[in-house]
């Protein structure tokens, strides 16, 4: 088998986020973000966003890809943060509520380092940041 170029590497194709409601974590990212459904059966549902799919897994099933190690619990803190990047913010905010997502956890708020964000969480507490770039420069 032939190595992949250092540049195919640095190409993120999938993101597999845990879940205790499969259901609903598939109704949020196909409404809020209205990505499409690629592959779906009773343990999980790929979502396929411009250039990454989403792998939605029940906990249960999420176990064999994460072992010897347990799949931690939500309740445990966040470990991660997904950004999309928009030019128009608030935009962006009106599109979102008008999809469902129901409240904010931060913002609108500029960071020191020059982006306006907000963020959010999808059912199974994975955190979501939408941010615009405001620097001055």
């Amino acid at each position: 088998m032939a190595a992949a170029p250092l540049d195919a590497l640095a190409t993120l194709s999938a993101i597999s986020l845990f879940t205790d409601n499969l259901s609903a974590s598939r109704a949020f990212y196909t409404r809020v973000f209205a990505a499409k459904v690629l592959f779906e059966d009773a343990d999980g549902c790929a979502v396929k966003f411009s250039n990454v799919v989403i792998n939605l897994l029940r906990v249960e099933a999420a176990a064999e890809l994460v072992a010897p190690a347990a799949v931690g619990a939500r309740e445990a803190g966040r470990r991660f943060q997904m950004t999309i990047w928009v030019d128009d913010l608030d935009d962006a905010m009106e599109k979102l509520q008008e999809r469902g997502v129901d409240r904010f956890l931060v913002g609108p708020e500029t960071k020191p380092w020059g982006l306006r964000v907000v963020t959010f969480e999808d059912p199974a507490g994975h955190s979501w940041e939408v941010a615009q770039d405001v620097k001055k420069y």
